[in-house]
């Protein structure tokens, strides 16, 4: 073979190598693609998959139950902190608040907060106040009303109540904005009709103004043979990415006991 064709193959030789290097790079480039895809699609399911199995679970006999993040406590009404809101709700100023924005106020039956809030060291209640979360069950009579009534509700019945609901919360926040000169913003969202557990519920949603900041908020209105529940969700919008997952699933463990009595 003379130099020229031995030159040629030589060259012809390296071509195909320099095609199978090409065509193993683009296999293991899609491959690499293919992985990095399949974890953002695991990443974005799992992201709101929580386990609350391990979650503490509170039962108030012959009313509800209901499973919340370990996170949060049951207020101690004996606590500081628990004797401090009792004044404060109990002072002359609140009652003249009350008066002025014509409010009926009644202490809530069940009060979870952020961990540390029961404490008596000044040092954990103030880490634990650097926080605001609150989750709140009352329960009460509401003669003649019941799950029938939430589940006929058409999409004018909706539109009604959450109208007639919706100015009176924002007339009363204003009201009370004005009352202790700090900001009267509140945002509105639709009233929606839910079913959880088997239970259909009024979910009103909204963002008000607070202290420090805008307080996301979510009341679910369960009605039951005459009585009604109204668990109360709320936490500081930049506390959004520690509370909002947690949350909807302590909401998603709420039942209704069988023989509901006040």
């Amino acid at each position: 073979m003379d130099s020229k064709n031995f030159k040629t193959v030589i060259e012809s030789n390296n071509q195909q190598t320099t095609k199978k290097k090409s065509y193993t790079c683009n296999i293991v480039l899609g491959g690499c693609v293919i992985l990095i895809a399949i974890t953002i699609i695991f990443l974005i399911c799992t992201r709101n998959k929580i386990d609350i199995s391990q979650w503490p679970s509170y039962s108030f006999p012959n009313i509800c139950s209901i499973s919340v993040p370990p996170t949060m406590e049951v207020r101690n009404d004996n606590s500081l902190t628990g004797q401090f809101y009792d004044a404060a709700y109990n002072s002359s100023i609140f009652q003249m608040m009350c008066d002025e924005c014509d409010l009926f106020y009644e202490k809530s039956k069940v009060v979870f907060q952020p961990v540390g809030l029961n404490s008596d060291n000044a040092q954990e209640i103030l880490e634990a106040n650097s926080t605001y979360s609150r989750i709140i069950i009352d329960f009460s009579y509401n003669e003649g009303l019941g799950q029938n009534d939430i589940k006929s509700m058409t999409r004018t019945d909706l539109k009604e109540y959450d109208q007639i609901v919706g100015t009176k919360y924002k007339n009363d926040h204003e009201c009370m904005s004005n009352f202790t000169n700090t900001e009267a913003k509140l945002i509105w969202h639709p009233v929606k009709k839910m079913k959880i557990n088997g239970y259909y519920c009024l979910a009103l949603d909204y963002d008000r103004s607070g202290i420090q900041g805008m307080v996301k908020v979510k009341k679910y209105i369960f009605l039951y043979d005459g009585k009604e529940i109204d668990v109360t969700m709320s936490y500081r919008e930049c506390d959004k990415e520690k509370y909002e997952n947690d949350f909807e699933k302590a909401i998603e463990s709420f039942e209704i006991n069988n023989g509901f009595i006040i």
